[in-house]
C-alpha cells in the first residue's frame, strides 16, 4: 500500500512534477468553471467577426464562421481531459481483473488472457480504432469507450507480471494455507502489493488516450463539429491558408495540448520517483 505522507514528501521533492501538477489543476479549473464564470457559448457565431484575430471581445479571436476560439478552448477540454480519464478508468477496470486472475490462477485462464493479449497486440490501436468508428460513429461516449478497450493490454501485463512475483512470497502460501478464500488472497493480499506499478502507468495512459482522441479528431474521425475538442480545433491547421494567415484558429489550442501532454508526463515521472526511488534518472 502507498504510504501517504512518505509518498507526497517524496513527489514534492521531484520539482518538475510538482509544477507539472500545480499547471494541470489550474487547467481543469479553468476548464470546467470558466464557461460558467465568463457565459461563454461554444456554438454563437458573431458574424460581424469571421476568422478574426485576437481582440477585446474574443481573447483568442474567432474560426472562420465566427466562433469564439476561447469558449472552444475550454469546451473542447472538458473533451479532451474526460476522454482521457474515463478510458483510462475503463482500461484498468478491464485489465486489473484480467491481470490477477491470469497470474493467479493460471492454466487455462492465464492462456486465454495471455492470448487475448496478444491478438489485441496485433492490430495497430490507431487503425483499430477507426474501424470501430466507421462501425460505431464519433460520440463522446463511443470514443471513451473505444479507447478504453482498446487500453487494456498494459494494465493487464504489469499486473499479470507483479501478480506471478507476488504469488510466489510467504504471506501468499500462509493465507491459502489458513483455508482463506481466492478472492480474499486475491483482493486482501495480492492486490495492493501489484498497485505501485499500476499507480505508475496511470498518468502515462491519461495522456495516451488525450492523444489517441486528438489524433481522430485531427483526422475528421473524432468528436464532429460543432462540438469542440483540441484535436478538431487543430483540424483547421490543414487549410494552407489557415495555417499560414490564421495561427489564432488553431496554435492555442495546439499549445494547450502540448502542455498538458507534457505535464501530465511529468507527474506520471513524479510518481514513478516516488514510489520507487531505485527508478529515478
Amino acid at each position: 500500500m502507498i504510504q501517504k505522507e512518505n509518498f507526497f514528501q517524496k513527489f514534492v521533492k521531484h520539482k518538475m512534477a510538482t509544477v507539472a501538477f500545480m499547471i494541470i489543476a489550474a487547467e481543469v479549473i479553468i476548464v470546467f468553471l470558466g464557461p460558467v464564470l465568463f457565459e461563454l457559448d461554444q456554438y454563437f457565431m458573431d458574424s460581424s467577426s469571421l476568422a478574426g484575430p485576437p481582440s477585446s471581445a474574443h481573447l483568442l479571436g474567432t474560426d472562420d464562421i465566427g466562433r469564439d476560439i476561447f469558449a472552444r478552448m475550454l469546451y473542447g477540454g472538458r473533451i479532451s481531459l474526460a476522454v482521457g480519464v474515463c478510458s483510462t478508468l475503463i482500461s484498468f477496470i478491464i485489465g486489473i481483473p484480467l491481470g490477477l486472475c491470469a497470474g493467479y490462477f493460471k492454466g487455462k485462464i492465464e492462456f486465454l488472457v495471455m492470448r487475448g493479449v496478444d491478438i489485441f497486440q496485433s492490430f495497430p490501436g490507431l487503425i483499430m480504432i477507426l474501424v470501430l468508428v466507421a462501425i460505431f460513429g464519433s460520440s463522446v461516449f463511443s470514443m471513451i469507450i473505444m479507447i478504453g478497450v482498446m487500453g487494456w493490454i498494459q494494465p493487464a501485463k504489469i499486473v499479470y507480471g507483479a501478480t506471478l512475483s507476488v504469488c510466489e512470497k510467504d504471506f501468499v502460501e500462509s493465507a491459502r494455507s489458513m483455508g482463506a478464500s481466492h478472492a480474499t488472497i486475491l483482493i486482501r493480499h495480492i492486490l495492493p502489493n501489484v498497485l505501485s506499478p499500476v499507480w505508475i502507468l496511470i498518468a502515462f495512459r491519461v495522456s495516451g488516450a488525450i492523444i489517441m482522441e486528438s489524433s481522430l479528431s485531427f483526422l475528421g474521425a473524432g468528436i464532429k463539429p460543432p462540438q469542440a475538442s483540441w484535436g478538431n480545433i487543430i483540424n483547421a491547421a490543414q487549410n494552407a491558408t489557415v495555417l499560414a494567415t490564421q495561427p489564432w484558429i488553431w496554435l492555442p489550442a495546439g499549445i494547450v495540448l502540448f502542455v498538458t501532454i507534457i505535464c501530465i508526463n511529468l507527474i506520471g515521472e513524479g510518481v514513478r520517483d516516488a514510489l520507487d526511488p531505485k527508478m529515478k534518472r
